[in-house]
């Protein structure tokens, strides 16, 4: 996703499940393949089939109704997610130079989100602009940072002057490939997202090009997937070898 801090992680779930072109495909490929995980405990389901079973409740609209019956439950309160309360005091991080990003620390970021305020103070927290291996010039903001107070404002503003959390440089500092197995393939994290956008929205920014396999052949986008390309078994589908059964 695009926010940490409770405001700013709610408006991403909110925009992955109401199937907004502009939802972060990281976090909708990431909670299709945990989806598809536990679907697949189920031993009715066969081993792989757990990922397009929860695209299909995702796509079709039952995820989001779902959310909202688990929300009336619990005690409804207004929430716009398209205009987020996030907290009044704000500053922005810019890029020291003309480049991509090349690397982003986590922990560093995470911890100035939590100077911010987030996640105990309501709207604190911060607002990724910018992704992994996004081209961006000098004077251009990566991310924004929220805060109620004065106090939290200028904790999180002296820690992001120190130690901002993003390495601008070439494109050849870029790391080349995502996790792999040994014996798979490996795919680049942008060719994965790629995908996933062009088959929500063929007009999405992200949408377009080919897609293939580190060193190997490429493949078009209208092929078939199971989404991110490390595919671990399933503990239905391990139960399923153990007895001998497929």
């Amino acid at each position: 996703g695009r926010g940490i801090g409770p405001v700013l992680e709610a408006r991403d779930v909110m925009q992955v499940l109401e199937n907004d072109p502009a939802a972060p495909m990281d976090l909708r490929q990431k909670a299709l393949r945990l989806a598809g995980r536990v679907i697949e405990f189920d031993p009715d389901v066969r081993g792989g089939d757990g990922f397009a079973i929860a695209r299909d409740i995702l796509d079709s609209g039952r995820a989001l109704a779902k959310m909202n019956q688990i929300i009336d439950a619990q005690g409804r309160r207004p929430f716009d997610w398209k205009s987020p309360p996030v907290a009044p005091l704000s500053f922005e991080v810019a890029a020291p130079a003309d480049g991509v990003v090349a690397a982003i620390d986590n922990l560093a970021i995470a911890r100035i989100a939590q100077l911010a305020g987030a996640p105990k103070v309501p709207g604190a927290g911060l607002e990724l602009l910018c992704r992994l291996g996004d081209a961006v010039e000098a004077g251009q903001a990566l991310y924004r940072v929220h805060a109620r107070f004065d106090a939290d404002f200028d904790f999180a503003r002296r820690k992001a002057a120190a130690e901002p959390g993003y390495r601008v440089g070439p494109a050849s500092e870029l790391p080349p490939t995502c996790g792999v197995l040994p014996g798979q393939h490996r795919y680049r994290l942008s060719d994965i997202l790629r995908f996933e956008a062009s088959r929500v929205d063929p007009a999405h920014p992200m949408a377009g090009g080919t897609f293939g396999p580190v060193g190997g052949t490429s493949r078009s986008a209208d092929r078939p997937t199971s989404g991110f390309p490390i595919r671990l078994p399933a503990p239905a589908r391990m139960a399923r070898r153990r007895s001998g059964r497929r």
